[in-house]
């Protein structure tokens, strides 16, 4: 529900309350109505949206080494084995309930489905993420760089991730929500959005459109955790994905610096984020790499009876360059 009414945005800089005006023209039930002023509100608080489309992959990466750029990282999932010196199988019980915003990856990198080791595998040369139904109970696959890998904005670095999102099976997509997102390693993010979070790519229920959003809370440094409803602001870009986006690989990337963000969608920059222009300052800890296929939540809704699965995620690599 809430996906039909964010699709309809097509101007920069609409404010939460302008999304939440488009429903007029759905004729949504009193009941559906809240539940859709309710997601939005949720997921994006004060929202600056922009929107673009995006064509066809040109082949080259946006962490492809050029002049003043070098390689830093890379993890193309060669083999048949998981680099445990750089990721983290996350686990989790999973269950309805789980649709608070800010909580820690036992909760918000699967939500409604446990996250299982046995449904992350790498074959194939691919991370491949499962998402599965078992006796009424859903289970999913996600990663984590948290403890292991993170990366500074001491120098600009860039992060590549290129992959295949599942679904395209239209309304048999409900509740599924793969993302690609990175959080400070502060100590406490688990709690509050006060670092910020990078959300590099989000789609849910398989509308074919990619999310790349930048969340944050206004009240930090001056205060620490303040209450997410009056705080909460976000930069967020929407593009609409080429049809292949589920069955052929494509690259979703972010660029940080100390002076802020550029996301960018097959090596098209759809969003940039500056610190001075939003008056915030950004997080000097590091920040690690989130990899999942959340089912359910807040801002999807659950998914059907009718939910097509088993769906996989599949990741070709993984990439760093740095600004030499």
């Amino acid at each position: 529900l809430a996906t039909a009414i964010i699709v309809s945005v097509s101007s920069a800089g609409s404010k939460s309350d302008g999304l939440l005006n488009l429903i007029e023209s759905h004729n949504y039930g009193a009941s559906e109505l809240a539940v859709a002023q309710a997601r939005i509100r949720q997921r994006f608080g004060d929202v600056d949206m922009s929107e673009s489309e995006v064509g066809r992959t040109s082949g080259s990466s946006f962490c492809d080494e050029r002049p003043g750029w070098k390689r830093e990282f890379s993890d193309e999932f060669d083999g048949n084995t998981l680099d445990t010196q750089t990721w983290h199988i996350i686990q989790s019980e999973g269950g309805p309930g789980t649709v608070d915003v800010v909580q820690g990856l036992n909760v918000t990198a699967c939500r409604e489905a446990a996250c299982s080791e046995t449904n992350v595998k790498v074959s194939g040369g691919a991370l491949r993420l499962i998402s599965e139904r078992k006796d009424a109970r859903y289970f999913s696959g996600a990663v984590t760089t948290k403890g292991r890998h993170g990366w500074s904005d001491e120098t600009p670095y860039r992060l590549c991730v290129r992959a295949k999102l599942p679904g395209g099976n239209g309304a048999l997509d409900r509740g599924i929500w793969p993302a690609h997102w990175m959080l400070p390693e502060n100590g406490y993010e688990d709690k509050c959005l006060d670092g910020g979070e990078m959300d590099i790519m989000e789609m849910i229920n398989g509308d074919g459109a990619v999310y790349s959003t930048y969340h944050w809370l206004s009240s930090w440094p001056r205060v620490r955790c303040g209450d997410f409803t009056t705080y909460h602001k976000s930069r967020s870009h929407q593009a609409r994905m080429p049809v292949t986006w589920s069955s052929a690989f494509h690259e979703y990337a972010v660029e940080r610096s100390k002076e802020g963000m550029k996301f960018a969608v097959d090596g098209q920059v759809v969003l940039e984020v500056s610190a001075k222009d939003q008056g915030i300052p950004l997080s000097r800890s590091p920040f690690y790499l989130v990899l999942n296929t959340a089912i359910g939540g807040g801002w999807p809704g659950s998914p059907s009876i009718d939910t097509e699965m088993p769906v996989e995620h599949a990741i070709d690599f993984v990439r760093v360059l740095r600004k030499i």
